[in-house]
């Protein structure tokens, strides 16, 4: 038993399932690794497609990273949800409006 708690302690301390987080996401924009936030973000959406702030931060690191018809294709699939978001609104308006790059 002791052995066996050993090994699942050691299995979470070395890495084991590490989930994405906004956290990471935000420190990766940061320091202006665009394509690792989207990977992240990702990643994030394919496990909560609601995620409002997810959706956002993706928009923005397509955005930085130059991609827009990945942006585009993005936004096709965001969730009636997330749509009625205040951030999303805009999308109507063109996507450089929500982020301030106009």
């Amino acid at each position: 038993m002791k052995k066996m708690l050993f090994v699942a302690a050691m299995f979470f301390v070395m890495g084991g399932p590490r989930a994405q987080s906004i956290a990471e996401a935000r420190k990766l924009l940061y320091y202006e690794r665009y394509d690792g936030a989207a990977h992240c973000l990702q990643s994030l959406i394919r496990t909560d497609p609601n995620n409002a702030e997810a959706w956002w931060l993706l928009t923005r690191a397509y955005l930085h990273n130059g991609r827009e018809r990945a942006l585009r294709d993005s936004l096709s699939l965001m969730p009636a949800v997330v749509a009625q978001q205040p951030f999303a609104l805009c999308r109507s308006r063109g996507p450089f409006v929500c982020t301030g790059l106009v």
